[in-house]
């Protein structure tokens, strides 16, 4: 288990590494507790990484703080040697978030490249490949 500290404006966001199961974990918040996104990887599968959980509180929200948590697990994926970063919207998300998502680089992924598990109608799968990412 690892633990580190990077410095934000205004705030200190933390970093908890963790190992379970062949999974490793990094688990980014704000240490006021205003914000939080997990970023994991298959231990057999380092090529891929996933992001689940980005939340901002709503009296947060505009202030950079989503930006700064993507911009954690991204970059912590791209020093790992992680090719695509990959991302689920949930049906019930904002229509905003995907508009989100696609200016940060991410795209839909076609329905024909995702199980049939995976493809329930209620959620959009997205990604980054992480050589185009700025």
């Amino acid at each position: 288990m690892k633990k580190s500290v990077y410095q934000m404006p205004d705030s200190i966001m933390a970093c908890h590494e963790s190992e379970l199961n062949g999974i490793t974990s990094f688990r980014f918040m704000l240490c006021n507790g205003k914000g939080y996104v997990r970023l994991y990887i298959y231990n057999d599968d380092r090529k891929h990484a996933y992001i689940e959980g980005l939340s901002v509180e709503i009296g947060e929200r505009c202030k950079s703080i989503g930006t700064t948590l993507m911009n954690a697990c991204e970059g912590t994926a791209f020093n790992m040697g992680v090719e695509k970063v990959l991302l689920r919207c949930e049906g019930s998300s904002p229509y905003w978030l995907y508009d989100w998502y696609k200016r940060r680089g991410y795209k839909r992924l076609p329905v024909t490249m995702l199980s049939p598990t995976e493809c329930d109608g209620e959620n959009d799968w997205m990604e980054i490949n992480m050589s185009e990412h700025e």
